[in-house]
């Protein structure tokens, strides 16, 4: 399918597994360059180089934990040192405990709660600046 991104960069985060590694495979398949966010930063650095190999797109990874504040704007800040722009962001982010829900502790809701609303909120907070300034982008 063609969706007319080639060429476009995109910032996705939760990308080293799950939807957030698909998506990323999925805007490669489209020629879209990437950077890549999520926790750890070998499988980041591995699925980054895998992504180059697999689509000859451009794909950098960036490591941070979204559930501190000022992550999103540094991810943010690296995509566009990397490729001056972002045109697409997934915020896909979003590993939690599991278990039963009467026996999960407020501890480990509250931490999906940072990491899926917050972590999201935040990042479309960074990106919406230069996509503004462009007058161009996707969330």
């Amino acid at each position: 399918m063609d969706l007319g991104l080639k060429g476009k960069v995109a910032l996705v985060t939760g990308a080293s597994s799950g939807i957030g590694r698909e998506s990323a495979r999925t805007l490669a398949a489209e020629g879209v360059n990437l950077m890549l966010v999520a926790r750890s930063a070998d499988k980041l650095e591995s699925e980054a180089a895998a992504i180059v190999r697999d689509y000859g797109v451009e794909a950098a990874s960036f490591a941070c934990d979204l559930t501190e504040p000022d992550a999103a704007a540094r991810a943010v800040a690296a995509t566009l040192a990397r490729f001056e722009r972002i045109d697409v962001a997934v915020c896909s982010a979003g590993a939690s405990g599991n278990g039963v829900f009467w026996e999960i502790p407020d501890s480990v809701w509250e931490a999906s709660f940072n990491l899926k609303f917050m972590g999201t909120l935040r990042t479309m907070r960074a990106v919406l600046a230069p996509m503004r300034a462009r007058k161009s982008g996707r969330i």
